[in-house]
């Protein structure tokens, strides 16, 4: 009678439990075909599915693509906090790839799933035993055999396996996914659910089996368990995957994480984003500034996103200011009605009418993104809110009047949710220095051109661009640079950024010197003879060296 019970929860109640055991069936046959399963996934990837990073990172914190995986970890591809309907198409693809013989499921229910920003089962390179990834694959396996729990080999390897540092809990939940009916997953969401304390020594077999034990002679199974905890998702709900508690009403978002960021192509250290995020976080108002060419607004909106730790460009407003930019197009003024010829009406500003919709957001960051913020005049278009600017100053207890206002009209305030980066470029002779009033609200961090860095030459290679080119680019342009940052005319604000040799793409082997001299003549010498205008001869030696 209970093995009839069982056969009617794979059928109707928790119909992805069929495909799931097929595909670890089929998976414990590639522990020595690793790298044809993560071609696999950088085709997912590249076909717009939101995957696992797969970008590795060495001790001396250069990133480059992943060499090895474990099975769970690729199982986790498809079982994070993504969309409905994600999961499914990636275990469409998985399924034609494999040839798997059972139906795409028509639901997920009960099952649990990583946090997007913890989904490998092990950690980087830089701290990665050379066993780690093995024991993964060991215990994988023998999960897969007759009674593992009674297994002294399951249990050593699930001992080994839970000491990898980024298994741990996870391995358990890897478990359940490929094994439902035998092994309970005790993650936090269950473990609440349960009431279960892990041991204060950490995770042993022991310890798992015992617990296992306790809850096998229940009257509910496993996934029933897990349905319990982690609730119903299916075609109907097209919910992204939480706890029972929380998913009915979660926004669907991308995740975003610092890792997300370094891996496309903002060449900086780890350290260094932490560092801006942290400034940013504490003053509430950043400026990016840099020479020409050094990724300022390449980086806000991804910083951006990772302040937020999710990609929602709707929270996410940007504007451009210039020497016509007054307060009545950023804050509120008079200007003509649409549709009305010849009337004007008071009117809201985009940073007002942002600002109201992050008040109604409370609880989420917004960040407001200002570029050429030096090509404004600050004062005037700012007004009354320099004030408002300052992290203590935000909030409905330190509202002002507008100059522009309706009678009775509620005084306006800078929500304290509201983020501002501004994006300055230093090289411009036209540009008004930013004030001092208005520069002590803002921290300030400065990018400067990667030519000579480690993670600007490995992220050309890794992308298949010849290394001799790659050699010619680094020597020739930070020659360049050298030249610019010693002239006492110009100095190290006009050297010239290395996005002006970061291509399109994710392949760069096409690319040859022709292409190099194309980005010289077109882009780099005008710029060149501008600086130069009054030297002539130092452009063209200039030019002469970049071409030779």
């Amino acid at each position: 009678m209970p093995s009839t019970k069982k056969a009617q929860y794979v059928t109707n109640q928790f119909t992805w439990i069929p495909i799931y055991q097929e595909l670890a069936k089929e998976l414990a046959n590639w522990q020595n075909r690793q790298g044809e399963l993560i071609a696999f996934l950088e085709t997912l990837r590249r076909d717009g599915f939101v995957i696992t990073p797969l970008n590795d990172k060495n001790k001396a914190g250069i990133r480059y693509p992943l060499k090895e995986i474990d099975p769970f970890t690729f199982f986790g591809v498809f079982n994070r906090r993504i969309q409905y309907e994600q999961r499914i198409h990636i275990l469409a693809r998985i399924k034609q790839y494999f040839k798997l013989k059972s139906d795409l499921p028509e639901d997920l229910n009960g099952l649990p799933v990583l946090d997007n920003r913890k989904s490998w089962f092990f950690a980087t390179k830089a701290t990665r035993s050379n066993t780690d990834i093995p024991a993964l694959w060991n215990v994988f396996q023998a999960a897969l055999k007759k009674s593992p729990l009674k297994s002294r080999d399951f249990q050593k390897a699930f001992d080994a396996a839970a000491s990898v540092n980024g298994a741990h809990v996870n391995l358990t939940m890897g478990l359940f996914w490929i094994n439902p009916y035998t092994f309970l997953n005790l993650d936090e969401t269950n473990r609440t659910h349960l009431g279960i304390d892990l041991p204060a020594d950490g995770l042993s077999a022991k310890f798992y089996a015992t617990t296992i034990t306790q809850f096998d002679t229940r009257k509910k199974s496993f996934p029933e368990i897990s349905l319990e905890a982690w609730g119903y998702q299916n075609a109907r709900s097209k919910m992204v995957a939480e706890p029972k508690r929380a998913y009915r009403t979660r926004t669907v978002t991308q995740p975003y994480s610092i890792e997300t960021l370094l891996l496309e192509g903002v060449f900086l250290k780890e350290g260094q984003v932490k560092e801006i995020l942290e400034r940013l976080q504490t003053k509430q108002a950043l400026i990016l500034q840099g020479a020409p060419g050094v990724g300022k607004t390449f980086l806000a909106r991804k910083l951006a996103y990772a302040l937020m730790e999710e990609l929602d460009p709707a929270r996410c407003e940007m504007v451009q200011f210039h020497q016509s930019y007054s307060y009545d197009d950023f804050v509120r003024g008079y200007r003509p009605l649409a549709g009305q010829p010849g009337a004007f009406g008071l009117q809201n500003g985009i940073f007002y009418e942002f600002c109201q919709r992050a008040a109604d957001d409370p609880e989420r960051e917004y960040v407001f993104i200002i570029d050429e913020i030096n090509r404004g005049n600050l004062s005037q278009i700012f007004g009354e809110l320099l004030m408002l600017l300052e992290s203590d100053k935000r909030g409905v207890e330190n509202s002002v009047s507008l100059v522009y206002h309706a009678k009775n009209e509620a005084r306006f305030y800078i929500p304290k949710n509201v983020y501002l980066i501004g994006l300055m470029n230093l090289a411009d002779r036209s540009l008004a220095m930013v004030d001092y009033a208005l520069r002590r609200r803002f921290a300030f961090f400065t990018l400067h051109p990667q030519y000579e860095s480690d993670i600007f030459r490995q992220w050309l290679i890794y992308r298949n661009m010849n290394p001799q080119l790659v050699e010619l680019i680094v020597k020739r342009m930070a020659a360049l640079n050298h030249t610019i940052k010693e002239d006492l005319l110009l100095g190290e604000n006009y050297q010239i950024g290395h996005s002006f040799f970061c291509p399109k793409g994710e392949n760069f082997e096409g690319l040859d010197e022709t292409w190099y001299r194309t980005i010289v003549r077109t882009e780099i010498i005008p710029m060149l003879k501008e600086y130069w205008f009054d030297n002539p001869k130092k452009a063209e030696d200039a030019e002469r060296n970049l071409l030779t």
